[in-house]
């Protein structure tokens, strides 16, 4: 059974989707780091023009999908994930084995 809310110190785990439809909803997302993006700006992609004509822009966000049975700390209950272009709620904020934190949709998580 799932709480409805988590707390700092929680351990929980991602949920296995039902259906391919939920699989994306289960993604880990952050922001790149200054390493990342700089990396992104010296690799070939990053040079020339998009289909519209205007320079490209770097990623806004880093996407990953949760391993089978791997657990995060909860870091904040309740929060709003800053990556992409705008913010968005409904997300918890945990962080990794390796300590990289991540926001995940609250939904999806449940009790380790």
């Amino acid at each position: 059974m799932a709480k409805a809310r988590f707390h700092k110190g929680d351990l929980v785990r991602v949920k296995v989707p039902d259906s391919a439809r939920c699989r994306s909803r289960r993604d880990l997302e952050r922001r790149p780091t200054q390493a990342e993006v700089q990396e992104w700006r010296d690799s070939p992609r990053s040079k020339g023009m998009d289909d519209a004509g205007e320079t490209k822009l770097p990623p806004q966000a880093v996407v990953r999908r949760p391993e089978d049975g791997e657990t995060f700390t909860v870091i904040r209950g309740r929060a709003r994930s800053d990556a992409g272009w705008v913010k968005r709620s409904g997300f918890t904020r945990v962080v990794d084995s390796d300590g990289v934190r991540w926001f995940v949709r609250t939904d999806v998580l449940d009790d380790a």
